[in-house]
């Protein structure tokens, strides 16, 4: 799914994975951290993925996580920011 996130906000959650996602991002990062989160089991939780922090792009990379779990993009600490990102299953 592609996305164009601007200062402090976040992609939709997504769930069509099995253990392992695609990330692209190009663009302006204004000073900010775009970060790879998975929601925990409790629902309302984000946590960020090991390895899956950018502060600048472009980005093209593979990394994985747990089955199934919700995953999305977030974008925090900017100013100025346009990125726009791709979240994907890998193959």
């Amino acid at each position: 799914m592609q996305t164009t996130l601007s200062t402090n906000t976040s992609t939709a959650w997504q769930s069509d994975h099995a253990g392992t996602v695609f990330v692209q991002a190009v663009g302006t990062f204004g000073s900010g951290t775009l970060t790879v989160e998975v929601q925990l089991e409790d629902g309302t939780t984000a946590q960020a993925i090991q390895d899956g922090s950018f502060t600048s792009g472009p980005v093209s990379k593979i990394l994985e996580v747990p089955r199934h779990m919700p995953v999305r993009l977030t974008l925090s600490g900017s100013s100025g920011a346009s990125i726009v990102t791709s979240l994907t299953k890998s193959k």
